[in-house]
């Protein structure tokens, strides 16, 4: 076993818990730097208005409804 390894497990069976503490920790960062990123959002479409405001039929109400009256 190299000498590193062994000095690893030694300090490890001395703190466990800074031990397990630390692997979680390494954990995280590697799964942080390599999970995907979320996706961009799409840009929202204008959509065309399905009926015209009343500008466009104005002169044809203000024609029906005032040009019946004498």
């Amino acid at each position: 076993m190299p000498m590193f390894l062994q000095a690893l497990v030694a300090w490890s069976r001395r703190r466990p818990a800074l031990a397990l503490l630390s692997a979680g920790l390494l954990g995280w960062l590697l799964y942080w730097q390599c999970a995907p990123s979320a996706p961009a959002p799409r840009p929202v479409v204008a959509k065309a208005q399905a009926v015209p405001g009343l500008g466009v039929e104005r002169p044809v109400l203000e024609k029906t409804l005032l040009g019946g009256c004498p």
